[in-house]
């Protein structure tokens, strides 16, 4: 006990020198903060930080085995900023850093992605606070949960940057104290995070954890545990027939259930399906799990009405719009689909335009009525605000597309004079739908404001170059402007990058290919190198890949530019990632370059943080691009030639 005393209080201290060292400070009011009531923190800024007109405090927290977060408003009182927050009983610690509340990220469908910038993260240590339960006392757990949010989420959303060695050091104190919470399933996440470091020094303790949750016949829970210890060791056949037994022995269970979702997601496109068939599998799987929650219905719901907008039946929407449970999903799904109806795009002539104005306003007048429910104060205000927009912008280029300029342009003015976080297709929206209302001049101040500021859009200098020409304005003037731009554009880019990487260089690699050949970056010297992070069951990897091979053959007798595509996170022994793999390519008739990241060293190396993840590096060896859009690598490529 005396050791585990010792190591907490190392801990501490540690906290309390990163404080220090930042002059910053988030503390509660209460002396003993409390989980499950209101709690009044109070932030001290660092000196000398710049703050913005709009800063929020943004909280993250675990719950059981799953993360959150909120984004809360602040208010400034002296030289100091306070503001409250409730989390639910059982959260034993909380990470909060500041965030500028009008900057997020880039959406590729609609207006942004809530990752807020970060204003202050404590030295990028985050601030801590640990809360007491209903007794008065620290939750045993607490730094089992600070670990959890240390691995990932809090790297992720508020730049926090730790050492997997601390991160087992907390995992280490808490069961040095509290013995029984190695019964837990984080005392798997804990050996994991050990095994990464030491690998077969510990592969005996992960075997041997595993045949102790064997020995618990009657619990399924402790059973898949078992299943993934066997995944993270990499031991398929054994993983294999784990899971072959679980389905036996508990048929009803928990993991049945999940193959149960995952061929329904798999059968959603079957053409056979009636309404009264998916009624039948729901009543079905109802008798068989037991599961009546209106979650789980909604799922069923969801296929019958995709059904009903592709067969353009309404009335069945409509009834089983009325049956739904969650209404913020159903509209949610709603602009997804209308949005997907408009071509998305400018220049897509879009379908089904009268339907997709129908749902789009539906959800547009729902998030309308939720916010103006709402208070500034409320946690989910900016969440219904983010949507709002998200939705009025759907709208209006739906309309667009009816030749509806008038309103489109009202609503996407909304949009555009309240949302500052704008990317450059919403700018582009309503730069032509002011053309049509407002005139070329109008649209063209409102392209070059941006553009001069470098934002990087190549079809927004296309539409200004046009409007030039419209105009009979100096060639020459454009030419400068689009100039600057690229200068702009390109510094912007550049300072991103080496907020990531500390470098615009890239890091050299060597990996094996599907015919067995090492190719390194190093090898592709004075040549442009488009790298693509995907994986075999990732989705959106999948879906951009069409867009990637029509590139790759555009390229295909250029020998100055290389594709690489680099398979990751695939979780299996090198022999099968690569026959999955070799499968894929054949299957679809893609011709690209894979090379297999076995043991994800690679997407470690280039701090990969979902995938698709796409990079350009120019034929000096610097990256000039990151991302995942396909949209515009040619002009990326033309520009990392130079």
């Amino acid at each position: 006990m005396k050791n585990a005393i010792i190591a907490v209080t190392a801990i501490l201290f540690v906290t309390t020198v990163v404080v220090a060292q930042n002059n910053g400070y988030i503390k509660s009011a209460a002396i003993k903060p409390r989980a499950g009531i209101s709690n009044l923190y109070i932030y001290q800024p660092p000196k000398n930080l710049l703050i913005p007109p709009k800063m929020q405090a943004l909280v993250l927290y675990q719950l059981k085995q799953a993360f959150y977060k909120k984004a809360l408003p602040v208010k400034q009182v002296g030289d100091q900023y306070q503001f409250y927050f409730k989390a639910p009983d059982s959260v034993a610690v909380l990470m909060i850093g500041m965030v500028d509340g009008d900057k997020e990220e880039d959406d590729q469908n609609g207006l942004v992605i809530p990752r807020k910038e970060v204003v202050d993260n404590n030295s990028e240590a985050g601030y801590i606070v640990f809360l007491q339960n209903a007794s008065g006392h620290r939750f045993a757990f607490e730094y089992v949960s600070l670990s959890g949010l240390l691995k990932g989420y809090a790297p992720y959303n508020l730049g926090i940057k730790v050492s997997d060695t601390h991160i087992l050091q907390l995992y280490k104190t808490a069961y040095q104290l509290n013995p029984q919470l190695k019964k837990e399933d984080h005392y798997i996440d804990y050996l994991a995070l050990l095994y990464q470091q030491k690998k077969d020094t510990v592969k005996s303790q992960l075997l041997a954890h595993a045949n102790k949750l064997l020995l618990n016949k009657h619990e399924e829970k402790s059973w898949l545990n078992a299943v993934r210890i066997y995944n993270i060791l990499k031991m398929e056949e054994e993983a294999m027939a784990l899971k072959s037994n679980v389905l036996i022995t508990f048929p009803n269970g928990e993991f049945a259930m999940q193959k149960y979702w995952e061929v329904f997601r798999e059968s959603s496109n079957k053409t056979d399906e009636t309404e009264a068939s998916v009624l039948s599998a729901m009543h079905q799987y109802i008798n068989r799990f037991n599961d009546t929650t209106g979650a789980s219905k909604d799922l069923f719901y969801d296929k019958i009405i995709t059904m009903s907008f592709n067969k353009r039946d309404l009335d069945i929407y409509a009834k089983y719009e009325s049956l739904y449970h969650n209404a913020d999903r159903l509209m949610s799904n709603n602009n997804w689909y209308a949005w997907r109806l408009s071509g998305r795009k400018l220049d897509n002539a879009g379908r089904e335009l009268e339907t997709a104005k129908l749902l789009s306003g539906k959800a547009l007048r729902y998030i309308e009525g939720q916010l103006n429910s709402a208070t500034l104060n409320d946690e989910n205000y900016e969440a219904l605000r983010s949507d709002y927009f998200k939705f009025t912008n759907t709208y209006a280029l739906i309309l667009y597309k009816l030749k509806q300029y008038d309103t489109a342009f009202y609503y996407q003015d909304i949009v555009y004079h309240a949302d500052t976080r704008l990317n450059a297709g919403a700018i582009l929206r309503y730069s032509a739908y002011a053309e049509k209302v407002k005139g070329a001049t109008y649209a063209k101040a409102i392209l070059e404001e941006h553009l001069q500021k470098g934002l990087d859009s190549p079809e927004m200098l296309q539409q200004l170059q046009a409007i030039y020409k419209q105009l009979n304005l100096p060639e020459n003037t454009f030419i400068q402007l689009k100039k600057k731009n690229n200068l702009l554009a390109r510094e912007k880019n550049n300072q991103a990058i080496k907020a990531k990487y500390g470098t615009t260089k890239a890091i050299d690699f060597s990996l094996k290919n599907l015919e067995g050949r090492e190719v390194s970056l190093s090898s592709c010297l004075n040549k442009v190198v488009v790298l693509d992070f995907w994986a075999t069951w990732c989705g959106p990897c999948r879906a951009s890949f069409p867009a990637m091979q029509s590139l790759a053959s555009q390229y295909k007798e250029d020998t100055s530019v290389v594709f690489l595509f680099i398979d990751v996170w695939e979780n299996s022994s090198p022999q099968k990632m690569k026959a999955a793999a070799l499968k894929l390519m054949q299957e679809s008739n893609y011709h690209f370059n894979v090379l297999l990241d076995t043991n994800d060293k690679v997407a470690t190396d280039y701090k990969v943080e979902g995938i698709p993840a796409k990079f350009v590096i120019d034929t000096k060896g610097h990256i000039v691009y990151m991302g995942k859009e396909v949209n515009d690598f040619s002009l990326i490529i033309e520009g990392a030639k130079e």
